[in-house]
């Protein structure tokens, strides 16, 4: 499995362009899976440099509906001619904001409707099903539920629906797991209900071990209660590695690699690596 993050909040690479957002590749098998587009078409200069090509991707699987990890999405697709399968939540296009101290809401959600990306990719996939297989060995995750109450969720979060304004509780949040004879590997956009919630949701549905985790974890502006409580929770799943970055913080991020030691990847902007895990044969 390689893993190429195409854009990211920092970069150690000075060529690269760093911002609020996330964007991943995952190349597994023959599949190439595009988790999550930034927040601006700054993505686009970063592939380009990274050697990565969008025409190869197969599919593109959208997190959550928020600016910093849908904004690349129009003009990846824009660019190319081979157009990829799109996975969106079943929730997306309601419209999200948050509110700011000085201002009622701030609209923070996706810069593009539904006819927008009708327009230019003529269909998506909404995904309403707990468990949906993407791939042989690739399942994407969501419809979570609440499995502790150190991960409470935030009141500044707000979704429209319905034309009622209603707290946003990140339960239709998509994850995207890899199948391996040794566990799964999951990646996670920015983990809003919860990093531990999403983890334990996963291994109830899988009766399979998690065996690491990439993405954000949402622990930077958390509580240290809070951030010691997911890590303890993380170090009692024993890891092979964890690779968490963007909205988890540098601070947090420091943390954990103080904790995991070498299991810890540092995944920014520009970050290549790849993992040894032989294929499943088991499907869930």
């Amino acid at each position: 499995m390689r893993i190429t993050t195409i854009i990211e909040n920092n970069s150690e690479k000075d060529n690269l362009h760093c911002e609020l957002g996330l964007s991943i590749l995952i190349e597994w098998e023959d599949k190439k899976i595009l988790l999550d587009t930034g927040q601006s078409d700054k993505l686009m200069d970063n592939a380009d440099k990274l050697g990565v090509d969008f025409e190869d991707v197969d599919s593109i699987v959208i997190s959550h509906g928020h600016f910093d990890h849908t904004g690349g999405l129009i003009p990846i697709l824009k660019s190319i001619e081979n157009k990829p399968s799109i996975y969106l939540s079943n929730e997306y296009f309601n419209p999200k904001y948050k509110k700011v101290e000085g201002k009622e809401v701030l609209h923070i959600g996706s810069a593009f409707n539904e006819e927008d990306l009708i327009s230019i990719n003529g269909r998506y996939i909404q995904i309403d099903k707990e468990v949906f297989p993407l791939y042989d060995g690739v399942y994407l995750f969501s419809g979570f539920e609440k499995y502790n109450d150190f991960e409470k969720s935030s009141d500044k979060y707000i979704v429209k629906k319905d034309e009622k304004f209603i707290i946003d509780d990140f339960s239709n949040e998509i994850a995207l797991a890899i199948d391996s004879e040794d566990g799964l590997v999951v990646f996670v956009g920015c983990s809003h209900i919860g990093l531990a919630n999403i983890l334990e949701n996963i291994m109830k549905r899988t009766a399979k071990k998690i065996i690491g985790v990439i993405g954000g974890s949402h622990l930077s502006r958390s509580s240290i209660l809070r951030i010691n409580d997911t890590i303890d929770y993380l170090k009692s799943l024993d890891l092979r590695f964890i690779a968490l970055s963007h909205c988890t913080g540098l601070k947090v991020m420091k943390i954990v690699e103080e904790e995991f030691g070498e299991k810890f990847i540092k995944n920014n902007a520009g970050t290549v690596f790849e993992i040894l895990v032989p294929k499943g044969e088991k499907k869930l």
